[in-house]
């Protein structure tokens, strides 16, 4: 018997499940609090980073290469878009001397 899979995926596909946490369901450690739980969510506070990486062989290499990354938790976060021949804004690349803060 062969598996055939109904469609390729998509990066959406891909951000998706790297935001899963089980909402909705009891396993959601962020609404229930259960210390025994057997599931561990893909989507944790922890996260530091995560990235998904995508080749578009019909480009050239020059832009067909794209580093989707995101920083923090990956259900809350943004994915921004890095083709591998664009120029990296300044912002990405450098810290800030001094961190902001939202609470006083």
């Amino acid at each position: 018997m062969q598996c055939q899979p109904t469609h390729k995926l998509s990066i959406n596909d891909i951000k998706q499940g790297l935001r899963n946490h089980y909402q909705g369901s009891s396993h959601d450690p962020y609404t229930n609090v259960n210390p025994n739980e057997a599931y561990r969510p893909i989507s944790v506070f922890r996260t530091y980073q995560s990235h998904i990486l995508q080749v578009k062989p019909t480009l050239p290499q020059a832009i067909g290469e794209v580093a989707y990354i995101g920083w923090g938790m990956t259900d809350l976060t943004p994915y921004i878009a890095f083709y591998q021949g664009a120029k990296i804004p300044a912002i990405y690349k450098t810290q800030p001397q001094k961190s902001t803060s939202l609470i006083e």
